[in-house]
């Protein structure tokens, strides 16, 4: 799931964020993701 949102941030289900949520949710929700990738194994998809 977070693979995918940095190679597809269109998907259906952050539609679904943009249009029910606000901006500010989606933000943080976007900089939690970074923070995980970084301090994780995965951090150089985050880059």
């Amino acid at each position: 799931m977070q693979q995918t949102l940095f190679s597809e941030p269109c998907e259906p289900d952050w539609i679904v964020v943009c249009n029910e949520g606000s901006i500010e949710e989606l933000e943080n929700s976007i900089e939690n993701m970074f923070e995980k990738a970084l301090t994780s194994k995965g951090g150089n998809r985050a880059m």
